[in-house]
Parts: C-alpha cells; sequence; structure tokens
C-alpha cells in the first residue's frame, strides 16, 4: 500500500533479477509506474522482442505515470514481460488499449 501507486496499492519484487508478465489484448498498451530511491533499470519485452530498459530510479519516491506506452500493435493477444535489472522492480498497472 503506498500512495506512489497509481490506485494506491501495488508489489515490489524482493530483488533484481525478478521478472513479471502481463498478458492482454488490444492495439496497443500503456505501462504506468512509480519512480523512487529503491528502484532501478527494467528490461522490457513485447511479444518476444526487447523494447528497451526502463530506469526507475529517482532520488525521491515520485507518483505512478505511464512509463511505456505502445501504439499500433495488431489487434490481439499480447504478452509484456519486464525484468527487473538493478535494484526493485515496481509493479503497478497496465491499460490495453483498443
Amino acid at each position: 500500500s503506498s500512495p506512489a501507486f497509481r490506485f494506491g496499492a501495488g508489489a515490489t519484487s524482493r530483488g533484481p533479477g525478478e521478472r513479471v508478465k502481463w498478458n492482454f489484448r488490444g492495439r496497443g498498451l500503456r505501462l504506468w509506474s512509480p519512480r523512487g530511491p529503491a528502484y532501478g533499470r527494467v528490461e522490457a519485452v513485447l511479444d518476444g522482442r526487447p523494447e528497451g530498459t526502463i530506469d526507475l530510479a529517482a532520488p525521491a519516491e515520485e507518483a505512478s505515470r505511464p512509463v511505456l506506452v505502445r501504439e499500433g500493435l495488431p489487434d490481439g493477444f499480447h504478452a509484456l514481460v519486464l525484468r527487473g535489472v538493478t535494484g526493485l522492480l515496481p509493479i503497478d498497472s497496465l491499460d490495453a488499449m483498443q
């Protein structure tokens, strides 16, 4: 429970190297996440293809906001995987866009 998460609650990994996966249907996504001093870099993989690294570290805790947006995907089922590289991985929410 934390006001930094989009809906006031979320989860955090126990350490680097852990991962989370969302399966969704749509034509796009919007990934929400807070930033803060305990968080680090995460790798994003969409449908098996690397999407780059997202840095979630910040000197002070910041409220959740979109950190990865992808539009124009083929309509259908998709999978987004995040893997913590450094620091902890905050797990907030994902919007599937039509």
